[in-house]
């Protein structure tokens, strides 16, 4: 079978990281896969792309150049399937001949509910034979844009998964601070000022924060302001995911919304007991009690509370364990798999109208 991804870019996100491990998986079980970028921009998922030997194309500069039709068309000859993510690659695949299939990759985006889009995104939709959402969360906010733009595109659930070498790394334990990581960029829906704000009130705690973004600057104020120095740092983008996160206790997410949260998946493979936030998709990825805490109390103080409850000597072994059991079940041989099994019918469907 020959697959084409399509994507904006392979700049650092979790949408961008998803395509490269599910280009990775379809190579390993025999297929022809293409990655096909509509612009150019360096990240952590390019850099794994490259290190792999991915076929992968870049169109152009500028995901917004009219002169990507022709490109786009040419990059395409010969898929089998084409699978689109994010927009407004989503746009530009919809305009292409072929077997299409497109990924909602998050619960929120400026198409849904916005009237100018509607009857653009009828007829994106009608244009892909499947509709794919990374989680139930994704899926639940799917139909009701599908049901308000009246488009009635087949919706399946494929969740998104953890790469392998999670699964390898050991966390490595050791008897000093509590140290807490977070990992997202440094823009306004991940919140992290909630969690810098929240290590004043933890002074025997450290924080590490990976991930680079616009809200950078006014992070780095705020933890001099707080005198927070010492104790909490904005490490940029870290190539060495899995290392990082075996070298922490707990991962911390403040993020206003996530379509399925793969950092907290990650974590947990890794053996990393979560605290986050109670909103959809997240929630499906990190199991209250069991593989960590969930918070709907979005206050610095309810913040550091989760974060010293989940610290506690029986709960933190609790949790622990529950982390590795509890993401056995999001690897990404099962996403690839689920994947793979709408490529497959997708495909029997067309050739069936055929004959």
């Amino acid at each position: 079978m020959r697959v084409v991804h399509v994507i904006n870019s392979l700049a650092t996100g979790g949408a961008e990281r998803m395509v490269v491990q599910l280009a990775i998986h379809g190579v390993r079980a025999g297929h022809e896969v293409r990655v096909v970028l509509l612009a150019n921009k360096e990240g952590i998922p390019k850099n794994l792309a490259q290190e792999e030997g991915l076929d992968v194309m870049v169109l152009g500069r500028s995901s917004l150049d009219p002169r990507l039709a022709f490109r786009l068309r040419r990059a395409l000859r010969g898929a089998d399937v084409v699978h689109a993510h994010l927009f407004p690659a989503m746009y530009w695949v919809a305009l292409m001949p072929g077997v299409k299939v497109f990924t909602e990759h998050s619960t929120h985006n400026r198409r849904m509910g916005n009237r100018l889009f509607k009857l653009p995104e009828r007829w994106a939709y009608g244009r892909f034979k499947r509709i794919i959402a990374i989680s139930a969360g994704v899926a639940r906010r799917v139909r009701e844009h599908s049901d308000n733009i009246g488009s009635r595109t087949a919706l399946v659930v494929a969740t998104n998964g953890v790469a392998d070498e999670f699964y390898l790394q050991q966390r490595q334990v050791h008897d000093g601070p509590l140290r807490i990581v977070a990992v997202g960029s440094l823009t306004a829906v991940k919140q992290h000022r909630l969690a810098i704000q929240a290590m004043t009130l933890l002074p025997d705690a450290t924080l590490d924060i990976a991930g680079d973004g616009p809200f950078r600057e006014s992070l780095e104020d705020l933890i001099a302001e707080l005198r927070l120095a010492s104790r909490v740092r904005l490490l940029g983008n870290v190539q060495d995911v899995p290392q990082l996160l075996a070298q922490s206790d707990l991962l911390l997410s403040t993020s206003q919304y996530e379509g399925f949260s793969l950092v907290a998946a990650e974590a947990q493979a890794v053996g990393l007991p979560v605290v986050g936030p109670k909103v959809e998709g997240f929630d499906e990825v990190v199991v209250h009690g069991e593989s960590g805490l969930l918070f709907s109390d979005r206050s610095p103080r309810a913040i550091a509370a989760m974060l010293e409850n989940a610290a506690e000597a029986d709960t933190y072994m609790r949790l622990a364990r529950g982390a590795v059991v509890n993401a056995r079940r999001l690897s990404m041989r099962v996403a690839f798999r689920a994947n793979d099994e709408v490529y497959r019918q997708v495909l029997n469907e067309v050739h069936g109208a055929r004959s």
